[in-house]
Order: C-alpha cells, then structure tokens, then sequence
C-alpha cells in the first residue's frame, strides 16, 4: 500500500460509522426552533457579526424569552466577542456548554476558546479523550456538514499545537474535501499555517541554541588585482560575462584542447583565491556587476560538464575555504548545482570524498553537498549499493568517534549527511546514526528525532528524490527561466546581481493570526510545515 493508499484508509477510519447531511432538517429536529424565531435567523446571525452594542438588549431579551435555544446563546456569545468582550463571550460559552450539553457548537466554542488562551490540554476535556465526533456523539449516526467542519476544524488545530502535523493536515484534507469554498476552511488554513511558523520559529530557535559548528579557517587572499595569462584567450570569457552568457562561447570553450583547457580552468581556480579581495572590492565598486566575478561559477560548470576529474582536488580545495569566500563566489549554486559538478569528475574517486568529509573546519554546506553527491550516486547507481554504504558508514562512523576538539563536529553537516541516509534508505545505518543521536552530534532541524528518522528511512517516499543529471546549457537555460519567473511573481525590476542574497529572513511571527500571503522560504531556512525540518529536507520536493 503506498503512501496515498494509507492517506485515504485513514480519513475513511476518521468518517467511519456515521453519515454527514447538508440537510437543514437535522439541525431543526436536533435543537428545535420556534417557527416564530426561524425567520429572524439570518438577521441576528449578521447582528452578531456586526458587534454593535446596541443590539445586546435585542439577543439578551430573545436568551431570556427563548432558555431552551441554545443557537441564540451561541449568537450571543459571538456578539460579545466581536464587541471585543472577551470575558462575557467565555461567560456564555460556559453557560451553553452547563445547559445545553449535546449543543455541540457550544462545545467548539469553549474549545476554541481553550485554544486561544494556550490551554490545550483541556480541549479533549470538552471534544472527548479521542477526539472523534462520533465517541462524542456515540448515539447519532448522522452529523451536519457545519457540525463537522467545526469539529475537525478545532481538532486540526489542537494536532497543529501537539506538533503532530500528519493527523492536523488529514483533517484538514477532509474539511477541504467535504466544502471546498467554505470561509471556515480557509480560516483554518491559515491559522494551521500560523502555527506551522511559529512552531518552526520555536524549532529552529531551540535548535540554534543547541548548534555545534565548526570553526573556519580564514580564506587567505593575495594580493593581485591582473588577470593571470592563459593559453587559451577564450578563457577570458568568463571574466567578461554573467549567468547570461552566450551559450555559444561554452561550445568554443569546451572544443579546446583537452590539456590546455585543464590548465587553463586550474589557473581560474587558482586565481578566485589569490585575487579574492580584489573581487570583493570590485563588487562593491561597481555595485554588484555580476559579469566581473562569475568566473569561477563558469569555471565549475566547464569542469562538470568535461567531466575533469584531473581537477577533482581543486575543486575540493575550493570548497574548503571559508562561508564568506564560497558565499561571494557560488551562493545559491552551491546548494543547487555543486552535486552535479562533483558526481561528474569524482564518480570513481570516494575516497577523495571521503576525505574532504573527515577534513576539519569546512563549512557546512560544502560537506551538505559532497553527501549529496554521494547520495545522488547511490540513486542512479543501485547496483553499487555496497560502495556507497560503506562510504556513508565509513563517515558516520569517523564522526561518531570524533570528538568536540577535532573540529569536525557540526550537527547540521552531520544532519544532512543522515538525511542523505533516508533519501536512499539505507537502514543499515541506523545503529550508528543512533549513536550518533546520543551524543547530541545530529541537528533536529535537518531530519527530525531519531524516531522520525527511524519511520523516514524505512517508508517509501512520496516524491522521486533521485535529481537529473543535466547539461551545462540546461542548467544556464534554468537560470535565465528563474530570473524571469522570479521577476515575473514579484513584479520586481531586473536584479542588479545574481549574487544578491534573494531569500527572505526567516520571520519569526509568534503571534497566531491568519496569514494573507504565502511565505517566501529560503532552503535552508525552518520548513513551514512545522517538522522543524530544514525546508530543502522537506517540503521544498513537494512544492517544486
């Protein structure tokens, strides 16, 4: 049974064993209405709405004149609180729930009001211990629409605040699917996207605070500002161009002589690091011109795309250098397109992978995507499964016997290492990450718990997480699409650089309150959907 299967098994246990009307008649015949009040309904439902004072006299007449009509209590109570007293709405939600006990909306009233206050755990006090309308309700067999909504609507809520995200989005799945257009499903969706956030702030803070990272070594620049001499002139190209380069100038460059264009690719390795600050400075001068300092981004996608292993080493030597030197040169080209280079100069090659992952001091996301790599080889290679599990049990094992003072220890490194582990299911490997675990080594934030590791890498996965290998022009025909997608959704200017660090700060908004925009999440940041997940180990699959 695959993982939609399972999902669709499980809302039909949720609805099990009664039925649901849209009916009008049911809701007469649970709490009868005297025919001289049906007619004025509507009315006092938008008086209440409207949360003037004046209309407290009219509905504290109709309460007085009508005990036995829990409905109008109801409009009652939502009166005060659109009036802004909230004390006297909680007064009435207490009285509706005392006299009238199967009125269930005066049971989602004081839930809701529980919720509001941060007082959870009495919301199964009022909803029932299991939380399901019918053990609530064990004698009906027949439930309104409105009745479910709101029930399930509360209780995706109260999942929500219990971080179990899976049975709050079923719920909400259910609610979506039985009156897509209602204004309270939309309410609650984004009141569970609210909590999503917050609770990943929470996350993502605690998490912060128990972070153990490396200490970097500082890049040492020279201090050239020429251009170094090549023996090929075509070289010069890529000091001349940014991400919109001519396509046609990659066909020259790759039709070189082999020997020569190595020679030629390891100078401008070289040459990123010994005229580093002149770059930055030049950055800065020319506010950000992208087609000065690209250089090595073209560099790397040559390499790839010749598949140089003869420079498999300095290309490694380049991803050792320091957040700051990788960040000015590659930002988000690291975390998207590095893998590519390095499954394609260092397939026969692990141990020089190997190596860089015992290397101290190295940033974390260079060694993310070096276990990417690997990751990316175990996919499309399954029938060299044991190279590639003694490759990942090799360095879990390193880092498992590695201490503080080593500086290699960064848990976040170490977290996507284990979430590369659950990509290719290799539960060969739980003992160690366990472990690992224990000594604190791994980040929540990457792949969850433990016990969420353990249930990740043995269920099959919903989405294809094996990536495609692509060609250098596919991978700048990308760009050129993203930059005009990206221009397009925000109805922005043309970017000045590439390089400008274009994903938004984390906002860590405590307040529960509906969100009107969808959040721009950056892959590295908190996934929004409360795992406490980084989001490119989580939901970034499903929304792209």
């Amino acid at each position: 049974m695959n993982i939609e299967e399972q999902i669709e098994e499980q809302k039909e246990q949720i609805l099990s064993g009664f039925e649901i009307t849209g009916s009008e008649d049911l809701m007469k015949t649970l709490q009868p209405i005297p025919t001289v009040l049906e007619d004025q309904l509507e009315d006092l439902f938008y008086l209440a709405e409207k949360g003037k004072k004046s209309s407290l006299r009219k509905f504290l007449r109709l309460v007085e004149k009508y005990p036995k009509v829990p409905v109008l209590k109801n409009y009652l109570s939502a009166l005060y609180n659109n009036m802004g007293n909230t004390q006297k709405a909680e007064e009435v939600n207490h009285w509706i729930v005392a006299e009238h006990p199967d009125y269930l909306f005066g049971k989602l009233n004081l839930a809701t009001e529980y919720w509001k206050k941060g007082e959870i755990d009495k919301i199964p006090e009022v909803l029932g211990e299991a939380l399901d309308i019918k053990a609530l309700y064990p004698k009906r067999d027949i439930f309104h629409v409105d009745e479910v909504i709101g029930f399930f609507g509360i209780t995706v809520l109260y999942f929500a605040e219990k971080e179990d995200f899976d049975q709050a989005e079923l719920r909400l799945e259910i609610m979506e699917e039985l009156n897509p257009e209602s204004n309270k499903v939309e309410t609650i969706r984004e009141f569970l996207m609210s909590i999503h956030l917050r609770k990943a702030a929470e996350r993502f803070e605690k998490e912060e605070e128990n972070r153990i990272s490396v200490k970097e070594p500082k890049t040492i620049s020279g201090n050239k500002t020429e251009m170094p001499n090549f023996i090929n002139s075509e070289i010069k190209w890529l000091y001349e161009n940014g991400l919109d380069i001519d396509l046609e100038k990659f066909e020259k460059i790759i039709a070189l002589p082999r020997k020569t264009l190595i020679n030629d690719l390891k100078i401008v390795l070289k040459d990123s690091k010994e005229r580093y600050n002149y770059f930055e400075n030049l950055a800065v001068d020319t506010e950000w011109d992208e087609s000065l300092f690209a250089f090595l981004i073209h560099a790397f996608f040559i390499i790839g795309e010749i598949k140089a292993s003869e420079l498999l080493d300095d290309v490694l030597n380049i991803l050792s250098e320091d957040e700051d030197f990788i960040s000015f040169y590659l930002n988000d080209i690291l975390t998207e397109y590095v893998w590519e280079i390095l499954y394609k100069i260092s397939e026969n090659d692990l141990n020089k992978l190997k190596e860089f992952m015992f290397k101290p001091g190295v940033y974390t996301y260079s060694k993310s995507e070096v276990s990417k790599t690997v990751e990316q080889m175990a996919l499309h290679q399954p029938e060299r499964k044991q190279d590639f599990l003694n490759w990942f049990t090799d360095v879990l094992n390193f880092y498992n016997n590695a201490k503080i003072e080593d500086n290699v220890i960064d848990t976040e490194a170490i977290g996507f290492i284990v979430g590369s582990c659950i990509d290719i299911k290799y539960t060969e490997l739980l003992p160690i990450i366990e472990e690992l675990y224990k000594k604190q080594y791994v980040s929540h934030g990457i792949c969850g718990s433990f016990e969420a590791v353990k249930q990740d890498i043995s269920k099959p996965e919903r989405f294809d997480q094996k990536k495609k290998l692509s060609t250098i022009y596919e991978n700048y025909s990308d760009f050129a699409l993203w930059e005009k997608e990206h221009l397009q959704d925000d109805n922005l200017e043309p970017k000045k650089s590439f390089f400008d660090n274009t994903d938004d700060e984390y906002n860590e908004n405590y307040e529960i309150k509906p969100v009107r925009t969808e959040p721009k999440i950056g892959r590295n940041d908190p996934c929004p959907c409360g795992s406490g997940k980084k989001y490119k180990k989580c939901c970034m699959n499903k929304n792209g």
